[in-house]
This record gives structure tokens, C-alpha cells and sequence, in this order.
């Protein structure tokens, strides 16, 4: 591929390279900036890795400490040199918050698998069918560089992530037989699983237990929802809303979860669903992703916003059942 030599191309040359994925991170956009810094820092490109945070705790350990943090809107923004910006796992440039003001001017390389993306690169590496961004790196890079044990293991850790420790419809053979390669090499797939998913903080738990103390069910359990309030002194939302809204789809006849995170004048809703696509009802709001997985960010308080939610939801799945 066209996209996959320039990429190579970058990999090799003398260009300064600026990293970044979109604000308040996951594990398949900080395991895919962690990989590609630890590949550029090996082959002595001058590379510089930015994002704006909040990084959850439970992810922490996934990014290097060379990588710089944004973190709230009163932070200056860094003077950074660099002649071209590789962007992971996000479908538009708006997605970058304040990070997208510094790569304003940059040649850009696209690295996504949303079906939403917008194909903002001068190359673009997207490829919707894959499970994470690091899955796409992994499959156009393993046969044409040496890949070491530690950017393997990021990009582990961003598949796992992605596919919920490949339990969601999203892992394919491609992704089983990447990882399988990469397990034939000394990987040791337990180990980056122990790491992800088995350090939850006990006030992680706490706020993961509160939730689901608050679910709520309609249309005869088809829909399930619950709501996580952000306090400043408390872990991150995103320590547990994924494996909230994992354990909420998980319900036998749920079929669309949703959870909203309460960050007072914002509110973050994360939709999941067993078959129904809710991608469409996100990019209502101007939100997007997957057709089982996809997310918006509204700039109004919950109180302002569920109701609204709930009841397209609701008519949606009126519809399909009609």
C-alpha cells in the first residue's frame, strides 16, 4: 500500500515527528502513541508525544514518561518543532482539543478505524474494519520492521482494550492471528492483560459500584442506562465507564447501554449495542464511531441532556421492533 510506504517512509527518515490522538485518551489511542514512540525513539527520529488528558490511572502505565499531558484549559500549550504530526484513533481533528492548535500548518498522517473518519490526512491509514488503531499498525508494520517487545506489548494492550479483552464482535481472525504472531515472539498475552484489566483502585470500584447501583431500565429492558458524576478529588470516569457499559450490555435482553459521565456544565454519553446501530444516533448530536459502539460529548449539563437522549433512543427502538 501507498499509505503504508510513506508511513515506512517516516519510520526511517530525519523528519520531526509530533505524536497525538484525541483528548481524554483510551487504552487503544495511548497504546498506539506509546508503540509508535518507542518505534521512532529506537530508530533516532526526533519525535515529541502530546494529548490532552485526563489519562485514566489504570492506563498510566502505558505511556511513556517523555510524553507530554494537557491538562485543563488554563494550561500554555508547549512550543513544539516538528514538520509532520501522526494522529491515532481519532475521526477528526476536532477530536484533538486544545493539541489541534499546535499541528495547525503540519503535513498530517491519519491512523483511525472509525467509520467516521474524515479522512483528514495528507496519508491515510484507515481501515474501519480493523478492532483499534493498533491493530492497523500492527498488521502494515509486522512484516516490514523490527518490531521490539515493548511496542508489541502497547499495542497489545490498545487491541485488548478495543476489543474488551476480545469479547467484542470486533475481534477477527486478523486480529487473533496478529496477536497469536506476536505470542510466537515471546509476547506474553496474560501479562499486558493483568496490567489492563486486573489494577482497578478501590475508589475506582467504588464509583464503578455506585453506578450500577444507579441503572435504570425501559422498554422492557431493552434499554439500560445509568449516569457517573465526575467529582474533582476522584478517579477519572473513564477508570470504569467502559467496564460499566460492558457489564451493563452484558444483561440478558439489553439491547442498547448507555452511560452518561456528569462533568456538571458537560455531559459525555457512551453508546453500545448488541445490534442496533448507534452510530447514527450519536452523529445526531454530532458525535459518531462505531455501529455497536460510538459517543458524543455535549456541552450542556446531564440534567439538560438525558431526557432528550433517552427519548430518541426509546423511538428508535420503537421503530425497530416495528
Amino acid at each position: 500500500m501507498i499509505e503504508t510506504a510513506s508511513l515506512l517512509a517516516v519510520l526511517h527518515g530525519d523528519k520531526k515527528i509530533l505524536l497525538t490522538g484525541h483528548s481524554d485518551p483510551d487504552g487503544d489511542c495511548l497504546g498506539a502513541i506509546a508503540g509508535l514512540f518507542f518505534l521512532l525513539q529506537g530508530k533516532n527520529v526526533r519525535v515529541t508525544g502530546i494529548i490532552e488528558g485526563p489519562v485514566p490511572d489504570r492506563l498510566s502505565f502505558l505511556l511513556p514518561e517523555e510524553i507530554i499531558v494537557i491538562e485543563g484549559g488554563e494550561q500554555k500549550l508547549p512550543e513544539i518543532e516538528a514538520d509532520l504530526a501522526i494522529i491515532v484513533d481519532s475521526g477528526d481533528l476536532k477530536r484533538l482539543g486544545r493539541v489541534g492548535e499546535i499541528i495547525e500548518g503540519l503535513e498530517i498522517i491519519n491512523i483511525d478505524h472509525h467509520p467516521d473518519n474524515e479522512y483528514f490526512g495528507d496519508i491515510n491509514l484507515v481501515d474501519e474494519k480493523a478492532s483499534s488503531a493498533c491493530e492497523i499498525l500492527g498488521l502494515n508494520l509486522r512484516d516490514k520492521i523490527h518490531l521490539p517487545p515493548r511496542v508489541m506489548e502497547a499495542w497489545t494492550a490498545g487491541i485488548l482494550y478495543d476489543t474488551g479483552g476480545l469479547r467484542h464482535p470486533n475481534t477477527r481472525k486478523e486480529t487473533l492471528a496478529l496477536l497469536a504472531n506476536w505470542m510466537a515472539t515471546g509476547m506474553e498475552l496474560h501479562i499486558v492483560q493483568e496490567k489492563l484489566f486486573g489494577r482497578q483502585s478501590r475508589p475506582s470500584f467504588a464509583l464503578f459500584q455506585k453506578a450500577l447501583q444507579s441503572l435504570r431500565f425501559s422498554r422492557d429492558g431493552q434499554l439500560a442506562w445509568t449516569v457517573i458524576k465526575e467529582e474533582k478529588e476522584g478517579p477519572s470516569p473513564r477508570e470504569v465507564s467502559q467496564k460499566v457499559i460492558d457489564e451493563i450490555r452484558s444483561i440478558a435482553g439489553v439491547e442498547i447501554a448507555i452511560v452518561f459521565v456528569d462533568q456538571e456544565q458537560r455531559t459525555k454519553i457512551s453508546f453500545r449495542s448488541r445490534n442496533f446501530p448507534v452510530n447514527d444516533i450519536a452523529a445526531r448530536w454530532g458525535g459518531g464511531g462505531h455501529v455497536r459502539a460510538a459517543g458524543v460529548t455535549l456541552e450542556k449539563p446531564f440534567a439538560d441532556v438525558y431526557p432528550e437522549i433517552l427519548n430518541t433512543v426509546e423511538e428508535k427502538i420503537d421503530e425497530w421492533n416495528n
